[in-house]
């Protein structure tokens, strides 16, 4: 399977010098961009063969690590700390998201952001069944914006969404990772939630408690739990 897996990445033409592949990743650059402060150091986790997140961060005077099982497997990376950490259309193909989000929280510095970008099946303009992403098939995990709800006030994160499955976690400047637990009441209070033109919005989906099955998903035609 990896060897498969990672015959379909080689396919993708991921490329600096790309316009339009920039544009494309500048809807979690433009964002994450604005909360660093001057000098933050990033990891962009999961680069791909052609990495040009961390480039985008670099030439705006933010250094980036990249991290990639096939392409840029650096275990000493990953025992260090970041001051921001980027993660873009890599979640769906996670065979345990969980671990590594977690392994995420203890990447990132108190005060530090995750930004990460992937589609949101709940946010799809068709039904499950039909909806293209996951005719992919090295795509075994998704998500919907309860998900990631439910995962900030999990680990007491504060979350931003931006439309097109943009989302950005800051780690608070206080707490021990190793402190975090999932939190035992039902919490009805929305999660912030951004527009695109950085106006928060109200959000009236009905958060749920974390559990596997809404947060993983196996590669078939049923839809997972929204």
């Amino acid at each position: 399977m990896p060897a498969k897996e990672k015959a379909r990445y080689d396919l993708h033409q991921n490329n600096p010098a790309d316009l339009k592949y920039r544009k494309f990743l500048s809807r979690l650059f433009r964002p994450l961009e604005k909360k660093l402060l001057p000098g933050a150091c990033g990891l962009d986790f999961g680069c791909g063969p052609g990495p040009t997140l961390s480039v985008m961060f670099e030439e705006s005077g933010y250094p980036c690590d990249n991290y990639d099982l096939y392409y840029a497997a650096e275990p000493a990376l990953l025992k260090k700390q970041y001051d921001f950490l980027t993660c873009s259309e890599t979640m769906e193909h996670l065979r345990r998201p969980h671990e590594e989000f977690e392994q995420f929280l203890h990447l990132v510095k108190p005060g530090g952001w995750i930004g990460i970008m992937t589609q949101l099946h709940n946010e799809a303009s068709v039904p499950f069944e039909r909806w293209h992403y996951k005719d992919d098939e090295t795509h075994i995990a998704f998500f919907s914006r309860r998900t990631f709800q439910t995962l900030g006030r999990t680990y007491g994160l504060l979350l931003e969404y931006y439309s097109g499955g943009i989302l950005l976690f800051q780690i608070p400047e206080k707490q021990d990772t190793k402190s975090r637990s999932p939190s035992r009441r039902q919490d009805t209070n929305a999660d912030p939630v951004v527009s695109p033109g950085n106006t928060p919005i109200a959000d009236t989906s009905t958060p749920s408690f974390f559990n596997r099955s809404m947060f993983s998903c196996p590669n078939t035609s049923s839809p997972p739990p929204r």
